[in-house]
């Protein structure tokens, strides 16, 4: 009688399979689950001896520090919840994961050198693992011993969950890690239940913050308008209107008319704001002593809950003083808020992130074609934050390389020849409380950057000529149209720098990606410069609204605003018409010109064909694209 084959355990099967797939690369066991061929198969190539605890993929401490500040909501809903489940014991440790795999936090029960915090857990750099397959198939994973692609781990199981924000997209990760064999069920259990609750937590949390930043953003973006504005919920009752719009209507609080049905304050008989989409009409406004025939806009806020009504009294082009609760009281701040001009997704979306980072005291990088608004926006931002002290703007391309340090760090008496009798004050010191604001600081020198570098290091400045160390509390707010990764490449700015100023990230729209802005910053603008010039209020052609908004102005706002002032200064009637347009944009809209290549490219372009327009008259050029001198300069040193 034949003895009795030994049935192979599994273990032995995983590992005769995962050799054969190592040395061949094909895979003849059934057994080994779908979800591990996959991620053997997008593992092929990487070395299968790799040791991820000893991987060269681990942020540094200011990387890490950034890594967790962009994920801090995550972080700080997880790590309660993650300690409690390790509190309860257990033979693990667990992992809290960015999106793109690396590690955010970790705790553990065991005497194991288990991955580094700020470590890469993708499949590409430590193999087949939990997490990695989580991130990819957007699915709960188990993977054991040999089903690990790295033979370091072969000894170990994990099991990883990934977490959702409301949208269903991943925000992170949570993995549970025996590093000795076998997770317990149970404990994969707790894990389970405490994924979920970090997921819940974490969407209630997010859901109250934008609750409450998206009430932010319309209350500033209601009392910055130069319209009369009122917002309507989805039942056609009033939840906000702005300060114009209650002087207007004699109201003495918001809070009289907040509630009420809208038809009760303009007159709307067969209920055209509620049940036509019209996104214009005739309507008659309400008050104490009369009716006042109106123009009414309607736009829908961006998850269309909501409507704001843009009013414009068709009698009246009274100019009522504009107020801003959410910005620091004063003239000049008035005047800064008075410019946040746009509704679309995207210019939102900025103002959204603005006021974000106005609540905390991080460096911020803003990155945008000249003409976007750049400066403009860091106003915002110091003017929302808690900030004490003076806005203090310094452009790094304006001042020449011999005195730029002097101008940071200030000097004392006698420091060099021509120094100022009593020495001066530098911008850094000058900003105390407060912020800097450092455009382009693409231009900056090399040799001023490390300089700065330091600064941002330990907040001390010592001015030239001087040994006496000071300390200020500035916050930087730095400016760029270059993009700094390409100029870190070539070595023309530091790396460390640029990591140091870029923990919160601003990046600018140009105009053409928010055309539907153009006739609100049109109508803001024409009222404006009419009013700085003394001429009556304008009205502006559907011809010249159409023109302006096929343009796709290389210029930006800026070049918006200089086409304006040229209209406004050469219009004779009460409307402005197409006639008193620059030729080129005409010129543009009956013949469009595609330009081929990237945008770069297609930027380029459009500069040499309006310099070959102008027989490369630099002033003339410069004024078509909306760009000072000095920048056209630049660019056709770029190009060349």
């Amino acid at each position: 009688m034949k003895a009795a084959i030994p049935i192979k355990d599994e273990n032995y099967l995983q590992k005769e399979a995962w050799d054969n797939f190592i040395k061949n690369g094909i895979i003849l066991d059934p057994n080994i689950r779908p979800h591990i061929i996959r991620s053997w198969e997008r593992c092929k190539g990487i070395d299968p001896g790799i040791n991820p605890l000893k991987t060269d993929q681990v942020l540094n401490n200011f990387l890490l520090e950034e890594k967790r500040q962009n994920y801090r909501d995550l972080v700080s809903v997880s790590e309660p919840i993650l300690d409690e489940l390790c509190n309860l014991g257990g033979q693990f440790f667990v992992l809290l994961s960015a999106p793109d795999g690396y590690t955010l936090y970790a705790k553990s029960n065991v005497d194991y050198p288990f991955l580094p915090v700020g470590a890469k857990c993708s499949e590409e750099h430590i193999g087949t693992n939990a997490i990695g397959i989580a991130l990819v198939e957007n699915d709960l994973i188990e993977v054991n011993g040999y089903e690990h692609y790295s033979s370091h781990l072969h000894t170990s199981s994990c099991f990883a969950i990934p977490i959702h924000d409301l949208d269903g997209k991943i925000v992170g990760a949570v993995c549970i890690s025996n590093p000795f064999g076998q997770l317990n069920p149970n404990d994969k259990n707790l894990v389970k239940l405490g994924a979920q609750v970090i997921e819940n937590k974490y969407n209630l949390f997010k859901e109250k913050n934008n609750r409450t930043c998206t009430d932010s953003i319309l209350n500033l973006f209601m009392d910055s308008v130069e319209h009369y504005a009122l917002v309507l919920d989805s039942k056609g009752l009033i939840v906000n209107a702005n300060e114009k719009f209650l002087k207007l209507l004699e109201a003495d609080f918001k809070e009289n008319i907040t509630g009420l049905p809208y038809h009760r304050i303009i007159e709307d008989k067969n209920r055209c704001l509620t049940q036509f989409n019209y996104s214009n009409m005739e309507l008659e406004l309400i008050t104490k002593n009369q009716k006042i025939k109106c123009q009414v806009k309607k736009h829908n806020t961006r998850n269309n809950s909501n409507t704001i009504l843009f009013l414009e009294p068709m009698q009246t082009n009274k100019i009522v003083s504009i107020s801003n609760s959410n910005l620091k009281s004063n003239n000049h701040t008035n005047s800064i808020s008075n410019q946040i001009i746009g509704a679309s997704k995207e210019w939102l979306n900025i103002i959204e992130r603005s006021l974000k980072a106005a609540q905390v005291n991080s460096s911020i990088l803003i990155e945008g074609e000249s003409g976007t608004g750049k400066e403009l926006i860091s106003q915002v931002i110091h003017s929302a934050s808690k900030r004490k002290g003076p806005f203090v703007p310094i452009n790094c391309g304006s001042i020449p390389e011999s005195l730029i340090e002097s101008e940071l760090f200030g000097y004392e008496e006698g420091a060099f020849t021509g120094a100022r009798r009593g020495g001066m004050m530098g911008k850094l010191q000058m900003a105390d409380e407060g912020t800097l604001f450092l455009d382009e600081i693409g231009e900056m020198p090399l040799e001023m950057q490390v300089n700065l570098l330091r600064f941002l290091q330990d907040k001390t400045i010592i001015r030239i000529g001087s040994n006496k160390p000071r300390t200020v509390n500035v916050r930087i707010i730095a400016a760029t149209n270059r993009d700094l990764r390409q100029e870190v490449e070539k070595g023309r700015f530091r790396e460390d720098l640029f990591y140091r100023l870029n923990v919160i990230n601003i990046k600018l729209p140009p105009l053409r990606e928010r055309k539907e802005d153009i006739p609100m910053l049109t109508y803001y603008y024409v009222q404006k410069i009419c009013q700085q010039m003394n001429k009556p209020s304008l009205k502006v052609s559907k011809a010249v609204m159409k023109t302006l908004t096929k343009y796709d102005w290389p210029g930006n706002v800026r070049e918006l605003i200089n086409v304006i002032e040229n209209a406004v200064v050469f219009t004779e009637s009460n409307e402005i018409t197409a006639d008193v347009l620059p030729s080129y944009l005409t010129e543009n809209t009956n013949s469009t010109t595609i330009y081929p290549g990237n945008l770069k490219q297609q930027e380029q372009a459009i500069i040499l064909n309006t310099l070959e327009k102008n027989d490369w008259n630099i002033s003339k050029s410069a004024r078509e694209l909306g760009i000072s001198r000095n920048t056209l300069y630049k660019k056709i040193k770029e190009i060349s």
